[in-house]
């Protein structure tokens, strides 16, 4: 698993006298172990070589930086340290942007914890020249694979279903946050009200418009969908199911024909009465879905909008 968080809050570095200023960043919900860390600043300071910046672990391991490095030069500019990268920072001219080996190896940080709070420290050895920190962030990959789910969406929202006549009802669902991944498996749940389940179609759309119809004029005269679970895993096909429909049961077509698909956008689940006289209630449908590949779900990162600020280092788990 790899994620980034990111402190974006500027302070300034005073340039009356030598000072330290210190930033901090808290990670949580990472599990197992450090496997690799890479840091981002960003460091507007008119005299580089005054600078000695360093971070610091939750476990109060230290690792330096930078120290000394760029002359008279200016500005750390979405600067990526990076024990892979193929410069070290004592080699390099300021303005520093891009990614460089640091001056002591992240490696130190391997196999701790990586929750807490994470401690960014610049210290300006100098008088007359300062600047500010605008923001830095911590990139960390653990030994736990990234999460594949099932991820759970959910359309609670209520929907009529006109006894006056023929009609079709359409209810949609948002799925966002799940990256690059695609579809591995799709389960569907949803509950309805009707006095007659076999005038009903219902069908789950993707969001690229394939289609898998989950149930087709099922259950005669029968009521209801009752919390219902369609699932191509299921001991018993819907096909061959008593009203009121509830528990796991078969699609009418496999769901598996979503599996590879891209995982976000907007579903639609279709309730198609093909019949008059009879009515009932969409209560609420929702979705489980496991993916494979791509990224996990996360909150936004501050450096997916301000994308120029990092360069090359971004956010994924």
């Amino acid at each position: 698993m790899k994620r980034t968080f990111s402190n974006l809050n500027r302070i300034p570095i005073d340039p009356v006298e030598p000072n330290t200023i210190r930033s901090t960043i808290e990670v949580s919900d990472l599990a197992g172990s450090i496997l690799d860390v890479n840091v981002a600043i960003d460091v507007s300071h008119t005299f580089t070589s005054d600078l000695a910046i360093s971070i610091v672990s939750p476990d109060g391991q230290r690792v330096e930086l930078v120290r000394s490095e760029g002359g008279s030069g200016d500005n750390f500019q979405a600067t990526i340290f990076d024990d892979e990268a193929p410069a070290s920072i004592r080699n390099a001219s300021a303005p520093f942007r891009g990614s460089f080996v640091p001056r002591e190896s992240l490696d130190a940080f391997d196999g701790q914890d990586p929750n807490g709070t994470w401690t960014l420290g610049i210290v300006d050895t100098a008088f007359a020249d300062g600047g500010t920190l605008n923001g830095w962030a911590i990139q960390i990959e653990t030994d736990t694979p990234a999460n594949a789910g099932p991820f759970v969406f959910r359309n609670r929202e209520a929907s009529r279903i006109d006894s006056g006549g023929p009609n079709t009802v359409v209810s949609t669902l948002d799925v966002r946050g799940l990256g690059d991944a695609v579809i591995e498996d799709i389960d569907v749940t949803l509950d309805i009200d009707h006095t007659y389940d076999s005038d009903l179609i219902l069908t789950l759309i993707h969001p690229e418009g394939q289609r898998v119809v989950l149930a087709e004029r099922e259950g005669r005269w029968g009521n209801d969908y009752q919390e219902t679970t369609f699932d191509d895993s299921a001991e018993i096909a819907i096909t061959d199911a008593s009203p009121p429909f509830r528990g796991v049961f078969r699609p009418e077509s496999a769901l598996s024909a979503f599996r590879g698909l891209p995982v976000n956008g907007q579903w639609t689940l279709e309730v198609r009465d093909t019949a008059p006289r009879d009515g009932g209630m969409l209560n609420h449908w929702g979705l489980e879905i496991r993916t494979r590949g791509g990224e996990a779900p996360r909150e936004e990162s501050p450096f997916s909008i301000e994308v120029n600020f990092l360069g090359g280092l971004t956010e994924s788990q």
